[in-house]
């Protein structure tokens, strides 16, 4: 599988603080790369890669200004958000929900981003309908357009049980809310010709990249 690993350019982005009873996590691991986030303690890991999953050789580059949300954060159980994943640092057992981690490793969790476009719409009523996600090697006829799937990956450092997700749903600060309602938006603010470029030299080509956009590994 391809992937190109980047730098994230400025553009607003959201998703929600991860809280360990009520106090914010203090442990550091530096981040792969600089991210611009709101509600995300600066003690978290976080890495966004950009994967050639579906249809590698003829994704294209998200268009400017593209946007969409992805998660659930209504979510009433797990199975109303296969978007979301959680599991503890080396080990492989993952989960829609929080993982009680065991000494010595952390939490972690990734967020996966649709990878087909409809070709039309930068936006939607919802934030959701103008993309999906594939249901094999290629897009659905209704979504036509391959872009390259974007997975969020945070290492909290926190183990253990007793967690919960904080931020802002409707105006109103939340404090309780299970790992199964994490989510997270996406909005485009790449150059244009650099993006394309990276998802030519390394998504469409084949090659892993490194952060600055140059193959390191076929």
């Amino acid at each position: 599988m391809a992937e190109c690993l980047a730098p994230v350019p400025d553009g607003p982005r959201a998703h929600p603080g991860c809280r360990e009873g009520r106090r914010q996590a203090r442990e550091a691991r530096q981040a792969r790369y600089r991210k611009v986030s709101r509600n995300l303690p600066a003690s978290a890991g976080r890495a966004l890669q950009y994967q050639g999953l579906t249809d590698p050789t003829r994704a294209v580059a998200h268009p400017r200004g593209l946007r969409y949300v992805v998660g659930n954060a209504l979510a009433t159980g797990p199975e109303q958000n296969p978007a979301a994943r959680w599991s503890c640092v080396g080990r492989t057992e993952s989960g829609r929900d929080f993982m009680n981690c065991p000494p010595g490793t952390k939490l972690e969790n990734y967020l996966d981003f649709p990878t087909c476009w409809d070709g039309k719409n930068l936006d939607s009523p919802n934030h959701r309908d103008h993309m999906t996600y594939a249901t094999g090697p290629s897009c659905p006829a209704s979504h036509p357009v391959p872009v390259p799937r974007l997975e969020l990956l945070i290492t909290w450092p926190v183990n253990g049980g007793g967690l919960s997700l904080a931020g802002t749903r409707n105006g109103t600060n939340v404090t309780d809310a299970p790992g199964y309602t994490f989510h997270g938006d996406f909005f485009n603010a790449w150059d244009e010709g650099e993006l394309r470029r990276r998802v030519a030299d390394c998504i469409n080509a084949g090659y892993i990249c490194g952060t600055d956009g140059r193959p390191i590994q076929q």
